[in-house]
């Protein structure tokens, strides 16, 4: 998919609302399967770069993102990796699959009511993440919408994250 350059610049204008950037890791991986499911449900890799607007619009850069959430989704089972010049395809109902898009927000948030603690140190985070095969890009991202809803609270004092959800509110 190419963007001329009106398209782009509306997509970078609308992507770049409060409202979207609140919950970008979520929006990012949505828009990212929506882009292949519109595309006759598979795309090549290359051409998926060029949506390039939408990620400098959500604050994010394209290499190692798109790469990183290319990966992610195919872990997740969303995305299928065809060898064939770097085609991805798309899992989704929409495509006659049976998979979701994932929402590392909720996944977060889950791993961490499961936790059963109110406050995480950095390691305690990074441990909990791994234990959970969290991976570093979407639990950093996912961490982030949930500081921004206050969901998640850094102290620097005591240098901890405290949960502000569930049974810790």
């Amino acid at each position: 998919m190419k963007f001329n350059l009106p398209t782009a610049l509306a997509l970078t204008m609308a992507f770049g609302s409060t409202s979207v950037s609140a919950n970008t890791i979520d929006n990012l991986v949505a828009d990212f399967v929506q882009k292949i499911e519109q595309n006759n449900c598979s795309a090549d890799l290359t051409d998926l770069e060029t949506s390039q607007a939408i990620s400098q619009s959500l604050g994010v850069r394209v290499h190692p993102t798109l790469h990183l959430m290319k990966d992610y989704l195919i872990e997740q089972g969303t995305l299928e990796y065809k060898d064939r010049g770097g085609e991805v395809i798309a899992k989704t109902a929409a495509c006659g699959g049976e998979k979701v898009v994932p929402v590392p927000t909720e996944s977060l948030k889950s791993t961490l009511e499961e936790s059963g603690k109110c406050s995480l140190s950095k390691q305690d985070f990074r441990s909990l993440l791994k234990a959970s095969n969290i991976g570093g890009w979407e639990g950093s991202g996912a961490l982030k919408a949930l500081s921004k809803k206050g969901d998640v609270v850094y102290d620097k004092k005591t240098d901890n994250m405290n949960i502000k959800f569930g049974k810790c509110s």
